[in-house]
């Protein structure tokens, strides 16, 4: 039973794999092109990705006995789950694997929006003290708006509760009763977040109706000073705006001052390495599993 892993994961998620004799285990120097992959895949029964990987239709059909493929993260928008379904293929993800990660990260960046730490910090590597400049605003009493009340959404919400912000949650799956049992205020739709929160969390992952939300159409809507910060997906963020190119956590050249930050601005290598070595070692747990019979746990595509 061929396994291959696309990838890089954690040596130890690597080993759980290789305990199994029935396992032939091939690990690919370097994630590979589709045109690549193909002539690897005809005989493959799994797939191991993260999300530089693409598992495209024509890699699926060409993997004839292909029953698994196993997403290290929770985001599988770097997979054809269409192509998969028909193929009978079953998508697995790990989706709790850096639930908190994320959520602190994405807290740390609210705080850094609010504070200006990342100017201030500038300043003080050029030797400046410019510390009325950088007073920046509270949190306490601020709104708060999360776009998508999944596990990471949710966690970020307790948090700015904790910190005595009123929070509005959005999502297309959540019921009011969910809203109110979490802290939150619930938001029938996307619009109520745009117009009334100070600060917008995103947390939603890449789709037809998400991609580019955050648009010219969406911030004409928003509050003047509105932050936003966006550890989801970049397709979320309208990728250009008026001819120039959105940077990290500095003012935008947008009339409304909006700022933004993303994912890739600022963490801490050591602690998003230790939740990832976490979240590959459970998605080998999970995947050896799987075969050869599947998991009744499991994300299937199918279902």
């Amino acid at each position: 039973m061929k396994i291959i892993v696309c990838d890089p994961i954690s040596p130890k998620g690597i080993a759980l794999l290789q305990q199994r004799p029935e396992f032939n285990v091939v690990v690919l120097p370097k994630p590979l092109p589709e045109a690549e992959l193909l002539l690897l895949v005809g005989d493959a029964t799994a797939l191991v990705v993260r999300s530089e990987t693409k598992v495209t239709r024509k890699v699926i059909e060409a993997a004839k006995e292909l029953r698994v493929v196993g997403r290290a993260g929770v985001g599988v928008d770097n997979v054809d789950i269409e192509a998969a379904t028909q193929h009978g293929t079953v998508v697995m993800n790990t989706p709790g694997g850096n639930t908190v990660t994320t959520a602190e990260l994405s807290f740390a960046m609210l705080l850094a929006l609010a504070r200006k730490v990342p100017q201030a910090h500038a300043t003080m590597v050029a030797g400046k003290w410019d510390r009325k400049q950088f007073q920046g605003v509270e949190l306490q009493g601020k709104t708060l708006g999360v776009l998508g009340m999944g596990r990471i959404g949710t966690e970020v919400a307790k948090r700015a509760l904790a910190f005595g912000m009123r929070v509005i949650a959005y999502d297309p799956y959540l019921t009011e009763e969910r809203a109110s049992a979490i802290g939150a205020e619930f938001a029938p739709e996307v619009d109520h977040v745009y117009r009334e929160a100070d600060f917008i969390t995103v947390h939603m992952p890449v789709t037809k109706e998400t991609r580019e939300m955050l648009n010219t159409a969406a911030f004409a809507k928003m509050k003047p000073g509105v932050r936003i910060v966006n550890c989801a997906r970049g397709e979320i963020n309208r990728r250009r705006w008026r001819g120039r190119r959105w940077m990290c956590l500095r003012w935008n050249r947008c009339p409304r001052i909006i700022r933004i930050a993303n994912s890739r601005t600022s963490y801490s290598r050591r602690t998003w390495a230790r939740a990832r070595r976490r979240r590959r070692k459970n998605a080998a747990w999970r995947w050896r599993r799987s075969l050869p019979g599947i998991c009744s746990r499991a994300r299937c595509a199918t279902r």
